[in-house]
């Protein structure tokens, strides 16, 4: 094999395209929004959910694909960032206002919608539509991006926002560790173990904080096997145990519970008491096998196929575009589809239907690309002119 180029792609187009894909995972997970009033009861029947056979694993695990964001954001900052703030070419106002400016517009179009659409739907029906807490306290969090900063009372107005409020924290600490240039493995492994411990407190937080910088890990694993000559032998390896993963865990998860498989296999080695001790030690640390390993291993494998090939999935890189877009619309378009359906006449059980489906996806998908193209981008542009105007004459040179 021709030893890997030293350069890093100036882009990751495989990494645009799952980033997207992952955003639409989550859109999945929350088709349930539609069938049920409060929480959720015996009345939601996720088996009867459009396409279900065809879209059953998202329906039950598209939740983790929010790990996955976190570990491509701690990917994708330690590349583009971490080495320019630890050398003091980015200051900590042009890191926010760059990151701040992609994230606010779209954030606060989507919270005005919610709230005028939780109004016309609570004075039909005298409740608030899945997300309950929507008082001035959660307002005011939601509007400065602190809706899960460990001060709620619970979901609130744009539920989906809760990971990006958390990605917000997650940017402070990352921008601390590299100004004082501590943003190096052993670090970051305390930092993944010590989200460990916060998750038992605010799971939430400690969720972003294991994922997010074991994807920091991650780049320094995709640097060293780029440039190792020993890593250079590994790499064919090393893409095949992350297919392998891949297949023993989703074969894991059509089974119904992480770990029976497992235990199955170990049922011809060991007694009924050790499969139990599998499937409870599983149960407990399973999720943590795939933010810290799963993913990480899946983002620099696809960063090594692209670093060799020169590009990976530009072609369907533009579904990228998506991901910020379809994971703050895709509830307030929720919202307006259930108002909608209330005048229309129609009960939950349409939403069961694979017509309710296709409709919503064909609404969803166009206002995203717009949202991009005629919102995001424009507003992003104009913020970091109002904000940071070399920011933008660097950026057009």
């Amino acid at each position: 094999m021709s030893p890997l180029p030293n350069p890093i792609p100036s882009r990751f187009y495989s990494l645009d395209a799952v980033r997207g894909l992952a955003a639409l995972t989550v859109l999945l997970w929350h088709w349930q929004h539609f069938l049920y009033a409060g929480p959720i009861d015996a009345s939601y029947r996720m088996s009867d959910q459009p396409f279900y056979q065809q879209l059953s694993f998202f329906y039950h695990w598209g939740w983790i694909a929010v790990d996955f964001f976190f570990s491509l954001s701690g990917f994708v900052f330690f590349w583009l960032y971490a080495k320019s703030i630890t050398d003091g070419k980015v200051s900590g106002y042009k890191f926010f206002v760059m990151r701040l400016s992609r994230l606010y517009p779209l954030h606060i179009l989507t919270l005005t919608i919610v709230i005028v659409g939780q109004w016309i739907y609570h004075s039909s029906n005298n409740e608030f539509f899945v997300y309950k807490t929507n008082d001035t306290f959660h307002l005011i969090l939601n509007i400065f991006m602190a809706s899960n900063w460990g001060f709620q009372d619970g979901a609130s107005f744009n539920g989906p926002i809760w990971s990006v409020s958390v990605e917000v924290l997650l940017y402070v600490a990352f921008f601390i560790l590299c100004f004082r240039g501590a943003a190096r493995i052993p670090m970051l492994i305390f930092l993944v173990l010590l989200g460990m411990g916060v998750a038992k407190v605010s799971p939430e937080i400690g969720r972003g904080i294991v994922s997010f910088f074991a994807g920091g890990i991650a780049f320094h694993g995709y640097n060293w096997l780029r440039q190792s000559p020993t890593g250079d032998r590994l790499i064919p390896t090393f893409w095949l145990v992350a297919a392998a993963a891949w297949v023993w865990v989703i074969l894991e998860f059509q089974s119904g519970l992480p770990s029976k498989i497992s235990a199955d296999i170990l049922g011809h080695i060991l007694p009924q008491q050790g499969q139990d001790l599998v499937i409870k030690l599983a149960s407990k640390v399973w999720i943590y096998a795939i933010s810290i390993l799963l993913f990480p291993m899946t983002i620099i494998s696809l960063a090594l196929i692209e670093t060799r090939r020169g590009t990976l999935g530009r072609r369907v890189s533009f579904i990228g575009h998506l991901s910020y877009s379809s994971y703050l619309i895709h509830f307030p378009l929720q919202l307006l589809f259930i108002i909608i359906a209330g005048w229309l006449g129609l009960d939950r059980d349409f939403f069961y239907t694979n017509l309710s489906f296709i409709v919503f996806i064909a609404t969803l998908i166009p206002i995203c690309f717009a949202s991009y193209y005629f919102f995001e981008l424009p507003m992003q542009s104009k913020l970091r002119k109002l904000l940071n105007p070399k920011l933008v004459l660097a950026e057009s040179k």
